[in-house]
This record gives C-alpha cells, sequence and structure tokens, in this order.
C-alpha cells in the first residue's frame, strides 16, 4: 500500500466521525397510549354512525308522564237507566170497564156487550104475539152468541174497548158500525165489527 492510499482511508474515516458526530440523534417515536387509542376509536365509532339508524332511548318510568285513563260510567247502570226511562214513556193499558149497547132497526132490537164483544140479547120486531108483544129469541144472558174463539184462545170473557163516544142506545136511520178492539201485551190486535141497516145487519171481525 502506498502513502497516497494509507492518507485517503484516514481522511475518509475523519469524514464519517464528524458526520456521525455532527447528526442530531433520531427522536424515538412517542407510544400512544390505551386511553387515546380508545377515544380515537369511539370517535371513529361516531362519525360512522352518523349515517345509519339511531333507536331512540326508552324513557325510563321516572321520567315518563302516566296519565289515568278516562273513567267510564258502568254499562249496566246506564242502560238500566235508559230502560227505566223507556218504561216511563210507555203508556199503561186503559181500564176496560163492561158497557152494552142496545141497537134496533126496524126488523130488530140487538144487544150488544163488549164482553167477548158478544150479542146478548135479540128481539125479532116482526114476530109479535097476540099481545103485541116481541119474543126475545136470545135471553139477555151472559152466555151470548157468536163467541169468538182465535188459535184456541177463548176471548168469550175479554173485555173489548169500545170508542168512548159511543152511546148506549142507537136507533138506526143509516149505515152504523160498531167496533169492539182487542189488544194483547204484544200489541196484536183482534177487531169485530158491527154494521147495520134500517133493514139488516152484518158481522165482520179481522
Amino acid at each position: 500500500m502506498n502513502k497516497n492510499t494509507i492518507i485517503g482511508s484516514i481522511l475518509i474515516a475523519v469524514i464519517m466521525i464528524w458526520w456521525m458526530a455532527t447528526m442530531p440523534k433520531p427522536q424515538p417515536v412517542p407510544q400512544k397510549s390505551e386511553q387515546a387509542i380508545t377515544s380515537e376509536e369511539s370517535q371513529e365509532v361516531k362519525k360512522e354512525s352518523k349515517g345509519t339508524l339511531e333507536i331512540p332511548a326508552l324513557k325510563t318510568n321516572s321520567a315518563s308522564t302516566l296519565e289515568k285513563a278516562p273513567a267510564f260510567s258502568n254499562s249496566t247502570d246506564s242502560s238500566a237507566k235508559d230502560s227505566v226511562a223507556s218504561d216511563s214513556l210507555i203508556e199503561p193499558a186503559p181500564v176496560v170497564s163492561e158497557k152494552s149497547i142496545v141497537v134496533e132497526t126496524d126488523l130488530f132490537i140487538l144487544k150488544l156487550s163488549n164482553r167477548g164483544a158478544k150479542i146478548s140479547s135479540v128481539v125479532i120486531k116482526t114476530l109479535a104475539n097476540n099481545e103485541g108483544e116481541y119474543p126475545e129469541l136470545l135471553e139477555d144472558t151472559t152466555a151470548g152468541a157468536l163467541d169468538l174463539k182465535l188459535d184456541n184462545i177463548n176471548l168469550s170473557n175479554v173485555l173489548f174497548e169500545v170508542a168512548p163516544e159511543t152511546p148506549s142506545k142507537i136507533v138506526v136511520n143509516q149505515d152504523t158500525t160498531i167496533q169492539f178492539v182487542f189488544s194483547d201485551p204484544n200489541r196484536n190486535k183482534v177487531i169485530r165489527s158491527y154494521t147495520f141497516s134500517k133493514t139488516g145487519s152484518a158481522v165482520r171481525q179481522s
């Protein structure tokens, strides 16, 4: 090795030593603490959650306000009151008293009773006896004639209604109709009508 090579090697070594001495030492990279890492992760989660649906938190009983349900009246009581009110509006059945009506035409004298809407007496005016008296073909009894039976129900002793303005005696000078009406609790009606003229009579019922 010649002298120049040795001198060059020494100079290179000195320069390397000087360069290494003058260069700043590298600073150690600081390590993040676990709290910092957790905080950063939670922040990232919050950023990502902004674009997703959120379920609202349920309120606790202390935070919520309880409202009392409206009180309802007892349906039984109200229906009972309505029933009483409706019953009070129903008119009571009229009291029917027994009544007889005498009808006289040129041919006969006939007596009607509202008990069973029957004929209780018949006197024929064309059959006078030697004494000028008219025989009574049907005696005035409670049995009467033309008993009324419907659906095996005997209405012979039932009191029928008669128009209150009907007089107790009628002399027939024109066509006259007397109507007897019976109504049961179900408001079914039985009507018997007697129609008279000066020379005849007819009986209708419905």
